[in-house]
């Protein structure tokens, strides 16, 4: 059993680091504006695609996991002996699960850290453009377009977990069981219907930016206080 666990391990990890030696892989993505965002539209923009970066951090969380797992994994595995028949099979079972399912973790954090998402690449290409007209319209449509993906996502997700809760309430009532279960998943659904999205807060925070009325000064004339006339002004910020 130990030898077939060094080379479930080695099955494992090789993809890992085989990509070391193959194509060079890609830069990162870098959100460091060029010049001052042009726009309200381009600012929000860039505040939420380097939210979304930030947000990526959680890829160390699972390759922390991933690697616990491992060596969760490692540690059964190794444990168990030939004599040990077929509770030391299950074992193995088990040491494999956490094996596949830490190994699984680490790629998935890999790609996390390492894959900019929608937001960040947007906000590439708005940088890429050099006509300020350009600019404020492309960030525009894409603040718009997120806000819609985000949206659409939060009610496929909220749909599936509806659909968890419904099943395992009906699956309560028919054993005639306590409904517990359902509150974990019913309340993930509910979370996902009334939380918006990252991205969509970010487009209401802009379109509400927008109607607020703009910084003015007035000029007129009124009458003193000893008669005759005086300049006025008038400031709105």
């Amino acid at each position: 059993m130990k030898t077939f666990a060094v080379i479930m391990v080695g099955l494992l990890i090789s993809p890992m680091l085989g990509g070391a030696d193959g194509e060079p892989k890609s830069p990162p993505f870098s959100l460091v504006a060029e010049q001052e965002p042009t726009s309200r539209a381009e600012r929000y923009l860039l505040e939420l695609a380097l939210d979304a970066k930030r947000a990526r951090s959680l890829g160390y969380v699972c390759l922390g996991a991933g690697a616990a797992m491992l060596a969760g994994g490692i540690v059964i595995i190794a444990g168990v002996d030939d004599s040990d028949g077929f509770e030391g099979f299950f074992e193995a079972l088990g040491g494999i699960a956490l094996l596949s399912g830490g190994a699984t973790a680490m790629v998935g954090g890999v790609g996390v850290l390492l894959i900019a998402n929608g937001p960040e690449r947007r906000y590439e290409v708005v940088k890429s453009l050099s006509d300020s007209v350009e600019r404020e319209r492309a960030s525009r449509d894409a603040l718009a377009s997120l806000a819609r993906s985000g949206k659409a996502k939060r009610y496929v997700f909220g749909g599936i977990l509806s659909a968890l809760a419904a099943y395992t309430l009906a699956r309560s009532l028919a054993r005639s069981s306590e409904a517990q279960s359902v509150l974990i998943p019913g309340a993930l659904a509910a979370f996902q219907f009334l939380h918006k999205s990252r991205e969509e807060r970010a487009y209401r925070n802009f379109l509400a930016d927008e109607d607020m009325p703009r910084e003015r000064i007035d000029v007129g004339f009124g009458p003193g206080p000893h008669g005759g006339l005086r300049l006025v002004l008038t400031a709105s910020f």
